[in-house]
């Protein structure tokens, strides 16, 4: 029997009864057909009272087919208005108005315009903010609650950014991952949790996108300080809580097995404005067979995840030693994950046991303080899916990550009994969470996402983006070539933000006023059948970031007639059919790629990487491979010495074989 390449996948089929936050924002990607003519469609004001007047322009260039006069279909959130808008020429254009009172529903809506102008289809999208607090000066917009001046750009601005890996030579032949799991921006210096070790970085000293890799590894191994977690007796570690004013960090690891610990450590950081920076100093560990997870501050107490399903109360002494006060084992939880505190209550979130709902789905407690002792569980809600990460809104709101399966939006104003108002979907997994000032900010996975958070039970997407684009590349912001690949972590404070994805930290701030289109590409990479033809298609999913219309064409070429142009709506996703030919394919070194136009500001020549037709297929046969194995017993019976799996010798002793890969955050 020879073992095949399989391709597997989950697709959750269950229909949510709960609103939609942002009605134009796409839940799944559909295929676009190109268009053969581009048109423009603009809004005033771009933020307008329910009911106030609204004047929609359209423009659509003429060519050969010239006419005096076309009419187009005008919808309004994909269903059709009862008005058609009429456009005449003016110049090398056609030009039209309409004057519409603008919908009584606060929120995002979107207006399009459909027709044909020959043998030409034509399509243009524009959106209007809706809101009761829309009494904005000329030149502005609302926007996160406040009124802000119109800007170009994005909103979402990378200053700058570094792998982490670069910080010593070797160290990945240490064996434990290196990647940052948090960060905070503390004045000039980031604090992070970096696995194997505790790190102070200056952000002056942390490279510009752009800049030269070597000069970047070089400077970050000069100006960066930090302890091994070995000295704290714990070797890995996932969360760090920083009490600022103490100048104390506290690390969490859950540990994994007889191999690593799981506990609590505490360490002194040094005065962080002053240079040098010291290496941060252990003070105490406090280790267990249960290992401890996500953690949050209250006063001078720290709520843990205790793991599998548990919150521990820490107190932080005076001395800078943690103390253990209480724990308590939370109902109809399998896996704890996430805890926030609102002020008033704790909330944790985690997996739902199997029995309970559905595979996908999570719980999230509501707990109620008691000083002394242990808090107690006030109420339960169902979470759409499993949590990752929890963010306190204003309004008595929550916002809970839940991977795959996008955002879940809690009403707390009645703490016994939360709301699921609102579940909001994003292209990618939604796994951390950031919020300040109106602002949402979302680590999702291939991409970190922005949101006005300001009105309750809603979020309004302003900005999006990839890392998909030469600057971010290890020469400066630290990303491999296909841009972010694993954002787990986002943190937003005082305008600025820190995020971590793999080994990569980056760092910037928030532009506000800005909402220029943004290019995000899903599908990064892209295999050739090993046979190729002289023309071959690649299907890609991309979703537009920004505020406006993304435009993206494939560049023409009259040989092949391989052009092709789309627009993407503010918010929504599509699949693009490409074509793939000798002359459309750019090649730099090893590598080939696809060439898009795009009218995103900042990625005007986006290229889709194509991999090579002499990697593995899905369907041919698996190499061979050897793999270090502890065979682990939990009756103790199996031998815990290291051995080898040959992956031929199983299959020639007729044993059915199960690969499984973990993501640990």
């Amino acid at each position: 029997m020879q073992p095949v390449i399989l391709c597997l996948g989950l697709l959750s089929c269950s229909e949510s009864t709960t609103e939609r936050a942002s009605p134009w924002e796409s839940t799944s990607a559909e295929a676009l057909a190109p268009l053969s003519q581009p048109a423009r469609l603009g809004i005033a004001p771009e933020t307008a009272l329910p009911g106030a007047e609204l004047t929609l322009t359209a423009r659509v260039p003429q060519a050969d087919d010239r006419r005096s006069e076309l009419s187009v279909d005008l919808e309004m959130d994909a269903e059709e208005v009862d008005r058609a808008l009429m456009l005449r020429s003016e110049g090398d254009a056609l030009i039209g108005s309409i004057v519409l009172n603008a919908p009584a529903a606060e929120g995002d809506h979107l207006f399009s315009i459909h027709g044909a102008l020959g043998s030409s289809r034509i399509e243009a999208h524009a959106a209007v903010n809706i809101s009761s607090g829309a009494r904005c000066g000329e030149g502005e917009i609302l926007e996160a609650g406040r009124c802000v001046a119109r800007v170009d750009g994005h909103h979402i601005k990378v200053e700058r950014g570094i792998s982490v890996n670069h910080r010593s030579a070797g160290r990945g032949r240490l064996g434990h991952m290196i990647h940052p799991r948090s960060a905070r921006r503390y004045g000039d210096v980031i604090v992070a949790c970096m696995t194997d070790a505790i790190g102070l970085i200056p952000v002056a000293e942390l490279p510009i996108i752009d800049e030269p890799i070597d000069s970047a590894a070089e400077r970050l191994r000069a100006n960066l300080v930090e302890t091994r977690l070995e000295r704290s007796r714990i070797t890995v570690s996932e969360h760090l809580l920083v009490f600022p004013e103490r100048g104390i960090a506290v690390s969490s690891s859950r540990g994994a097995d007889n191999k690593a610990r799981g506990g609590l450590s505490s360490w002194r950081l040094p005065p962080l404005d002053s240079r040098p920076l010291a290496p941060p100093e252990h003070i105490s560990s406090m280790t267990g067979g249960r290992g401890f997870g996500d953690m949050v501050r209250v006063g001078d107490r720290i709520f843990a995840i205790h793991h599998p399903n548990g919150i521990a109360s820490v107190r932080l002494l005076e001395n800078g030693r943690l103390r253990l006060d209480g724990d308590l084992d939370l109902p109809a939880m399998r896996g704890a994950s996430t805890v926030a505190y609102d002020g008033t209550h704790l909330l944790v979130a985690g997996a739902t046991d199997a029995h309970e709902v559905s595979l996908y789905g999570g719980t999230m407690h509501v707990l109620e303080l008691k000083e002394p002792g242990m808090p107690i569980v006030l109420s339960s809600a169902h979470t759409t899916g499993t949590p990752r990460g929890i963010a306190i809104l204003d309004d008595e709101m929550v916002a809970v990550a839940n991977g795959a399966l996008g955002i879940d939006l809690f009403d707390l104003g009645s703490p016994a009994a939360p709301q699921l108002i609102a579940n909001v979907h994003t292209p990618g997994s939604a796994m951390g969470l950031s919020f300040e000032g109106g602002y949402l900010l979302v680590a999702d996975w291939d991409n970190i996402r922005l949101y006005d958070a300001s009105v309750r039970g809603r979020l309004r997407l302003l900005d999006a983006i990839d890392g998909f684009h030469p600057s971010y590349l290890a020469a400066g912001g630290g990303l491999h070539e296909n841009g972010l690949t694993a954002a787990n972590f986002v943190h937003l404070e005082n305008g600025r933000f820190v995020a971590a994805e793999l080994d990569v930290l980056l760092t910037g701030e928030i532009r506000r006023g800005a909402g220029a289109p943004r290019l995000v590409v899903h599908d990064r990479g892209h295999r050739l059948p090993r046979e190729a033809h002289d023309e071959e298609t690649i299907t890609i999913r991309v979703s537009n970031g920004g505020r406006h219309q993304l435009d993206l064409e494939q560049p023409f070429d009259r040989k092949k007639d391989t052009a092709g142009s789309w627009c993407v709506p503010p918010g929504e996703s599509a699949l693009l059919t490409l074509k793939v030919a000798e002359e459309n394919v750019v090649r730099t070194g090893a590598n080939s790629s696809v060439i898009l136009h795009s009218n995103d500001p900042e990625n005007a020549t986006p290229r889709i990487l194509l991999i090579p037709s002499t990697v593995y297929q899905v369907g041919d046969p698996v190499p061979n491979f050897r793999l270090p194995m502890i065979n682990i017993c939990p009756d103790g019976s199996c031998p815990e010495r290291l051995d080898c799996f040959d992956l031929d010798e199983e299959v020639a002793k007729g044993r059915p074989i199960l690969l499984a890969a973990f993501a640990s955050w």
